[in-house]
Formats: C-alpha cells, sequence, structure tokens
C-alpha cells in the first residue's frame, strides 16, 4: 500500500515504522495533508464508492468526544491548541490490512487510487 500511495506523497503524510520499530499494520494510514484539493471526506466516499473499504481514525483529538467535554473547555479552541491532533480527527482514514490482500486485490487498489488522481487532475 506504501507503494501505491508514495506517487502521491504530496497529497497525504504516509505512515513510516520509526527506527527499532516493528509494528503491527492492522490498517494503513493516510493523513489528507491541509491545503489539498480534496478531503478525507471525498476520498474515503470514492474509494467506499470503488468497494475499497476504509475506516475514519476512531481517535484524534479525544477532547472531541463527549466524555472529555468538561475538560476541553479548559482549553479554549481545540483546532488552534492542538493542531496536528486535530488534523488527524478530520483528516485521517485507514486502509485495511490483512493476510487476504493478493496481488489483484492490490492492483485493483492501485487502479482506483490513480483514477481518483486522474480525475482530480493530479
Amino acid at each position: 500500500l506504501y507503494e501505491i500511495f508514495k506517487p502521491y506523497g504530496e497529497y497525504f503524510h504516509l505512515p513510516k515504522a520509526t527506527e527499532k520499530a516493528d509494528p503491527s499494520w492492522f490498517g494503513f494510514l493516510l493523513t489528507v495533508k491541509e491545503g489539498v484539493p480534496f478531503s478525507r471526506h471525498q476520498f474515503q466516499t470514492y474509494m467506499e464508492k470503488q468497494k475499497v473499504q476504509t475506516r475514519a481514525y476512531f481517535t484524534g483529538n479525544v477532547m472531541y468526544h463527549p466524555g472529555y467535554r468538561h475538560l476541553a473547555k479548559e482549553y479554549g479552541e481545540l483546532k488552534k491548541v492542538f493542531p496536528n491532533a486535530h488534523l488527524a480527527t478530520t483528516s485521517t482514514l485507514f486502509l485495511g490490512t490483512y493476510s487476504g490482500l493478493t496481488e489483484e486485490k492490490m492492483n485493483y487498489i492501485k487502479e482506483k487510487v490513480d483514477a481518483f488522481f486522474k480525475e482530480l487532475g493530479a
């Protein structure tokens, strides 16, 4: 998946394992960069319509969750105070990874990602 998205690195923050890390990639994390000509929602909707399942990132800024609203009030405008967490909340998604991702399925994903950017004019 990294190789599929690498040509579009100007649009996404791509995941990379840090030195000495051995991550378990239960999902391929993508964060849509600020100032690009599409939103996470637009990309996610497109991929879902192409039968490529995605999931929105499930935490990001935890202060947006109802159980933490009482604490969030202390910080003021959360987007300004926690800009990276805000970006994760609004612009991050996962593509699933599992042992059944065959070469055929990976080629299909690549075809659909390339088609999205072609439609975008990128």
